[in-house]
């Protein structure tokens, strides 16, 4: 083989190499452009859904606080009218036989008891369904971004408002299932009494415990604004470092390809 003859193989060689570099070198280009753009594009529904659960978990927290401050308010007056249906208790069971007006006053004041405790356990069944909303939606945040913990909120607290609650509903049931009309009338009242001290104490402090979880509601919507903030910073940030290195990497296959292409031109011939 002559020396000319190895030129031409040599310089033929070296074009079809330069040939795969253009493509390498276009192929990389174009990959790295579309990825440069596909980070923007995902960081844009990243940043959306982040201020998407931010501005529920702010709607829930605000429609909560109302349901609660109302509840709240109800506790003092629910409190109270056990109060007078235990005092209207004793007063039947010390009155002498017939005790009519004595169980028609207690009477009274049980269906008082009822209708607003009824209006009670609505403002705070409302309440609850709210909290457990916002307690459902820091989950979604906890598991958007991961390594960040936030407080459980109001959770104790709702826990052990619901066990106050039940004690109280099941006192109110069996103070409004008492037989009045019974030979043993006193017995019945004496009881009703027992059970209306008993849900006066379950329901003493349960205002101050429904503060309490409104307080909550609103440090842990504050914890979620921080949060949120923080996740879009670094969504921000990594989109930049993404783009950044995808512009790097194209810009390289950009050498590529013209390097390629002088070397495909010089060996035309």
């Amino acid at each position: 083989m002559t020396t000319a003859t190895r030129s031409i193989e040599h310089r033929r060689g070296s074009r079809a190499l330069a040939g795969v570099g253009q493509v390498a070198g276009v192929i990389g280009i174009v990959l790295f452009l579309v990825l440069a753009l596909g980070s923007v594009y995902v960081r844009g529904r990243a940043i959306e859904r982040v201020d998407s659960i931010q501005q529920r978990v702010d709607g829930i927290v605000g429609r909560a606080v109302t349901p609660i401050d109302k509840a709240s308010a109800l506790v003092s007056d629910v409190g109270s009218r056990f109060g007078n249906v235990a005092e209207a208790a004793d007063a039947v069971a010390a009155a002498p036989a017939p005790r009519t007006d004595a169980t028609a006053q207690l009477q009274l004041r049980m269906q008082a008891l009822a209708d607003r405790y009824f209006a009670l356990r609505t403002a705070y069944a409302d309440a609850r369904d709210q909290v457990v909303s916002v307690s459902e939606r820091v989950q979604t945040v906890d598991e958007l971004v991961p390594r960040i913990d936030l407080p459980s909120g109001p959770s104790e607290t709702l826990a052990d408002v619901d066990a106050r609650i039940r004690d109280v509903d099941a006192a109110v049931l069996a103070i409004m299932g008492a037989d009045l009309a019974s030979n043993a009338v006193d017995q019945v009242a004496t009881g009703i009494g027992e059970r209306a001290r008993g849900a006066e104490t379950r329901i003493d402090g349960l205002a101050e415990r429904l503060t309490g979880i409104s307080a909550d509601l609103q440090s842990l919507q504050a914890d979620v604004a921080r949060i949120a903030g923080n996740a879009q910073t670094l969504i921000t940030v990594g989109t930049l470092l993404a783009v950044l290195l995808f512009l790097y990497l194209a810009l390289l296959h950009w050498i590529l390809f013209r390097v390629s292409r002088r070397q495909w031109l010089a060996n035309a011939h």
